[in-house]
């Protein structure tokens, strides 16, 4: 496999922005399946589009209903599986922390503080920072996030010296 350049002009934080992402992937998709369908449609079903209107406009239409539709089940999918990812994540690794605990590979003091962290994690959420320094914020796709708290900057106005006759027109 070859490797991905990307473009000088691009920036980096808006490739990597997930919403930018799953737009991209789902724009194919949508529009090829809205386009096959807009075309079929009109060549099976010509009686359900109205006289006057340009196969382009019909395939215009289409491929924006599908990309429409493609984006809205890709949503639903993920809002309806995300908890069961989470619940499946969450056993998985409970199981692999047993294993390693019951082959000896572990002293049962660090399986307890490991359980604790996964318990508390995934029954409570993410375990707060002990100098209090985590703060909530809700994402774009509407998921609560622990992220460090930026240090409060104070910004001093900049005093600006001139008089009347230093000012040119």
């Amino acid at each position: 496999m070859s490797a991905v350049t990307i473009h000088p002009s691009v920036p980096q934080s808006l490739l990597s922005n997930p919403e930018i992402r799953s737009l991209a992937r789902s724009l194919g998709l949508g529009v090829f399946g809205g386009l096959l369908c807009a075309y079929v449609i009109n060549l099976r079903f010509p009686q359900l589009v109205a006289d006057g209107i340009s196969l382009k406009h019909i395939l215009f239409f289409g491929s924006a209903l599908g990309f429409y539709l493609s984006r809205l089940i890709s949503k639903l999918i993920g809002q309806t599986l995300r908890p069961l990812y989470d619940c499946t994540a969450y056993y998985g690794k409970i199981v692999q922390l047993e294993l390693q605990q019951r082959h000896n590979l572990m002293s049962k003091e660090d399986y307890q503080t490991i359980k604790r962290r996964l318990d508390f994690a995934y029954f409570l959420g993410e375990h707060p920072k002990k100098d209090g320094s985590a703060v909530q914020v809700e994402t774009d796709n509407g998921r609560v996030e622990q992220r460090k708290r930026q240090p409060k900057t104070i910004r001093r106005p900049r005093v600006v010296d001139s008089t009347v006759s230093d000012l040119q027109f």
